[in-house]
């Protein structure tokens, strides 16, 4: 896990796929299966930020 905290191109690639699905959210008419297709969608990207700043922000930051 460690291993993949540290590669920037891994955590990219999440970030978009993870915009794309979100993008596609905003294309859904019914307001009732967008409502639930977006509740994972918040809780992937909240989780997946807050991995994104705890582990490539201190990573960075003692690298140099």
């Amino acid at each position: 896990m460690k291993e993949i905290k540290r590669q920037p191109e891994f955590w990219s690639k999440v970030l978009i796929a993870v915009y794309l699905y979100g993008k596609s959210l905003t294309k859904i008419n019914h307001l009732f299966f967008r409502r639930i297709l977006l509740l994972p969608y918040i809780m992937i990207d909240t989780v997946l930020i807050r991995g994104l700043l705890n582990s490539q922000i201190p990573y960075r930051l003692t690298k140099e």
